[in-house]
């Protein structure tokens, strides 16, 4: 084996170092839209289970219990918990009663405590356009995540 076999030649090292630039750029963007989507699926059964809270709190207290929604503010509280913020870029939007609407932006799901509920549906969109919707059920107050 003579020196010049030994190595590799530019051209090698090139083409070696274009698909490894390939591999990280493809790699990163999927990187990306994974951590959204896990991010995602965190929040949406945070919320639902901040609604089956609310139906219990209901139903241990014997008294009403409001989930509010504000989709102004992307934020949310169950009963007398705090507000809770939904993640940067995350949008909410409810569909319930007339009844229960406070205002253009806001809005609330009422537990009662024999489990039922004034009903409603919030749907959570991400940045990315992932988006989800949790129903609950006005006759039962059960609370449902749709596929």
């Amino acid at each position: 084996m003579s020196p010049r076999d030994a190595g590799f030649t530019l051209l090698e090292l090139l083409v070696v170092l274009a698909i490894v630039s390939f591999l990280a750029v493809t790699l990163s963007g999927r990187g990306s839209r994974g951590v959204d989507s896990v991010r995602m699926e965190t929040t949406v059964r945070s919320v639902v289970m901040d609604l089956a809270r609310a139906r219990g709190a209901a139903m241990a207290s014997g008294r009403q219990t409001l989930f509010v929604v504000d989709a102004e503010t992307a934020r949310y509280q169950a009963g007398a918990d705090t507000a809770k913020d939904l993640p940067r870029g995350t949008r909410i939007a409810l569909v319930t009663a007339s009844r229960e609407r406070m205002d253009e932006a806001r809005g609330a799901i009422r537990f009662y405590p024999d489990g039922g509920a004034t009903g409603g549906r919030i749907t959570l969109r991400a940045s990315n356009g992932h988006e989800r919707t949790i129903t609950v059920d006005w006759l039962s107050g059960h609370v449902s995540l749709s596929p």
